[in-house]
């Protein structure tokens, strides 16, 4: 049996959490948790719909004052067979007055009609200014396709992301990202994508409605998932 080699990034990450962890236990802080609801057009992932109709989202999250953070999402979409299960554990520190970061390690599988299913984990790196900008580093690997007639490997890829959110005097927030998808092992899988929206508070919710675009290389080998769409979604938390 061959022996799957975990990327560098990741293994690093995991080190970082283990000890993060013991200190944490030691510590004995207390948890808190939030739950959110939400329907959505869409599920967008690094500018692909990976849920292409749209859908019902329940998330649960769990948080210590020690900066540590557990969370898990489930989708699934209103018409079809489409459904969505993320987990992740995360840790994040202040770098500097105003500045944070946080390292996660996640799993993430998506279901279809027919037993088509793909799973995949990430390791992430993220660095948080004053909660408007926030650049990311993110290492997927481990990724599979499972269908009827078999499974096949996907090579690992690597993500990088710039994230701006802006809050507007008139009450709505101006969100606007870009990023870069890259496949070392698979070149013309590699793409440009990126997005711009609005934030806008009703009542106790959030409704978010985003222009999402990929760049030609993605429509050429992503197809469908691809391409350019608005994305809208409304979001209450407790």
């Amino acid at each position: 049996m061959s022996r799957r080699r975990i990327p560098a990034s990741s293994t690093l990450i995991a080190v970082l959490l283990a000890c993060r962890m013991d200190g944490a236990r030691a510590a004995g802080s207390d948890w808190t948790s939030e739950a959110e609801a939400a329907v959505a057009t869409a599920q967008t992932e690094r500018g692909l719909a990976y849920l292409e109709t749209p859908l019902a989202e329940a998330s649960w999250s769990l948080a210590n004052g020690d900066g540590w953070s557990l969370g898990a999402t489930a989708a699934k979409t209103f018409h079809g067979a489409q459904a969505a299960l993320t987990a992740s554990v995360a840790y994040g520190w202040p770098l500097a007055a105003g500045v944070d970061a946080y390292v996660a390690l996640g799993h993430n599988t998506y279901h279809d009609r027919g037993g088509w299913r793909y799973r995949y984990e990430s390791a992430r790196a993220t660095v948080n200014a004053g909660d408007r900008l926030f650049a990311s580093v993110t290492q997927l690997f481990h990724g599979r396709i499972h269908a009827n007639d078999g499974s096949m490997a996907v090579p690992p890829a690597l993500a990088k992301e710039l994230v701006w959110r802006q809050p507007l005097a008139t009450g709505p927030t101006l969100v606007a990202g870009v990023g870069h998808a890259a496949q070392r092992h698979r070149p013309q899988a590699s793409y440009w994508y990126g997005n711009l929206g609005l934030a806008v508070p009703v009542g106790d919710a959030t409704l978010e409605a985003s222009w999402i675009a990929t760049d030609a290389a993605a429509r050429r080998y992503w197809g469908a998932q691809a391409g350019n769409r608005w994305v809208a979604s409304l979001r209450r938390g407790w």
